[in-house]
């Protein structure tokens, strides 16, 4: 903060008790009469006052005879909020950026940031009740030198804008790649998968019917290169020839990197059983009788429940 004054300290100007005495200044110091005479220095029109504060930095204009001509503030751009949405690439910042608040009311999806310097570091927080906030890697939307690189390759990083716990993403800037580089990540709350009905099928001539309102739980959370997926589908209906896979696809474009198995809660057309979950194909988990016998054909009366947690690509 600059405490200013747009007339400095006066002084005093003796002409002594000779008439002779000097009666007049003018220039950027003023005084007129004979004698003893104040002299005042020139205002310079800069508005008197203090200029910064915690959130604003002070900018001055200095002459070449010393003097402030000019004074203002600027916001202090550490910190900067968005409320964009929908796709951005080249996401600007500041070179002084460490902290991007994104406060957008939908999702926004971010190919890139503008080029940083090497080793620069820029948190992104998401501090809304609205939308999420997803980083897609090594996306061609973005210029080479302002691409991100993440720690999942085959999806988008997600950070989770729903109120409660919410997400933050961490990048720091290789020059040397000319890459920005995921170093931190939590995505705060589990987001919620958007229904749909193509996403349950199931193996043979079998089919897996789900209506969205057989949907309770369906949601997933990222964490470093896995994928926790969390779900329960009731009153579903098992129809066609019997076949041993009900198959789950796994949310956008995420594929599975290292085979997985886990254990799942599960009625079969009303009696209750523990399933095995693994992972049918690269983009999908499936869900078997551990005996290894057909799921019973019925309607509203197939039950799957369970958490499992997947390495991605």
């Amino acid at each position: 903060m600059i405490p200013f004054s747009s007339k400095h300290q006066d002084a005093v100007l003796t002409g002594g008790a000779s008439a002779a005495g000097i009666t007049a200044l003018t220039g950027d110091v003023t005084a007129v009469g004979p004698g003893s005479v104040p002299a005042t220095l020139a205002n310079t029109a800069v508005t008197p006052g203090s200029y910064g504060d915690a959130t604003h930095i002070p900018t001055i204009t200095v002459d070449a005879k010393g003097r402030i001509t000019a004074a203002s503030t600027v916001v202090n751009a550490n910190v900067l909020t968005t409320t964009s949405t929908g796709t951005v690439n080249n996401f600007s910042i500041n070179a002084n950026t460490t902290v991007v608040r994104c406060n957008n009311a939908s999702d926004l999806t971010i190919t890139g940031i503008t080029a940083g310097f090497d080793g620069q570091v820029v948190i992104f927080e998401t501090i809304g009740a609205g939308g999420h906030v997803f980083f897609t890697n090594q996306d061609t939307g973005s210029s080479d030198p302002n691409k991100l690189i993440n720690f999942i390759t085959s999806g988008p990083t997600p950070i989770a804008g729903a109120s409660g716990q919410r997400g933050s993403a961490s990048y720091w800037y290789d020059a040397t790649t000319q890459r920005w580089r995921l170093f931190n990540h939590q995505q705060g709350n589990f987001i919620d998968i958007s229904f749909s009905a193509g996403d349950f099928t199931a193996n043979g001539s079998m089919t897996w019917t789900v209506a969205s309102g057989d949907v309770v739980a369906n949601k997933y959370l990222i964490q470093q290169r896995s994928i926790i997926l969390a779900f329960t589908l009731q009153t579903t209906t098992v129809g066609g020839t019997p076949n041993t896979q009900l198959i789950k696809k796994l949310p956008s474009t995420y594929t599975i990197g290292t085979g997985t198995q886990a254990v799942c809660f599960a009625l079969d057309n009303g009696t209750p059983i523990s399933a095995r979950s693994v992972n049918a194909s690269s983009t999908q988990i499936s869900f078997s009788k551990f005996d290894g016998t057909n799921w019973t054909a019925s309607t509203d009366n197939t039950f799957v429940s369970g958490t499992i947690q997947v390495i991605l690509s």
